[in-house]
């Protein structure tokens, strides 16, 4: 185990300076993409969609005042659209789908950024270590430093996987916001057309 982790290191080591941002950033895309599998997991779980399917059954059949534990029980994604179709009627429709769309596409923005900004740094590190490969070409002259050559390289290399793979990563839960949102706004949707009536 501790050699698995002394190779890593050494990679890492071997990818130089822009290897510490790249792993802020997939640090923040594993965080950022727990967070929303974690939001998602339980805006989708069947008892919110047994509460919004109750609500829309009632509000169908003629009740026009909904129990706030109900409302609740949809889930903190619908709570501020219901409550908007409840106070303004079909006026409240726009200010709903907007909450609606605020919260489903949260982390979305940074999470592309992450996805375009990763890859970036990564060509970054790879000009860098070819810069430091001819410089060290340039200082021997007619001695050739193969270690020194070697290392400039090793971190072109090690810095373009590590973005790619930083990129993949974050990528994972942007499709995952991208099609939740994309539900959710549906969902949204269909709940303005059967309370706006």
């Amino acid at each position: 185990m501790t050699d698995a982790f002394d190779k890593a290191a050494e990679l890492f080591r071997s990818g130089g300076p822009v290897m510490w941002p790249l792993l802020a950033l997939s640090l923040l895309a594993l965080t950022l993409g727990i967070e929303r599998l974690v939001y998602w997991t339980r805006a989708h779980a069947p008892s919110k969609a047994r509460a919004l399917r109750t609500v829309r059954e009632r509000w169908g059949g003629g009740v026009r005042e909904l129990e706030p534990k109900l409302v609740h029980r949809t889930g903190s994604l619908y709570v501020n659209c219901i409550d908007a179709l409840v106070r303004m009627g079909p006026r409240g429709a726009g200010e709903g789908l907007e909450s609606v769309r605020r919260r489903a596409e949260r982390f979305g923005g940074t999470l592309s950024f992450i996805i375009t900004g990763a890859p970036l740094l990564g060509i970054l590190g790879t000009v860098l270590g070819i810069i430091q490969s001819f410089e060290a070409l340039g200082e021997t002259g007619q001695e050739v430093q193969l270690p020194v050559i070697a290392a400039g390289i090793a971190q072109a290399l090690v810095t373009t996987a590590f973005g790619l793979t930083v990129a993949l990563i974050a990528l994972v839960p942007y499709a995952l916001v991208r099609g939740s949102a994309q539900r959710a706004l549906g969902e949204a949707e269909a709940l303005i057309s059967s309370l706006g009536d």
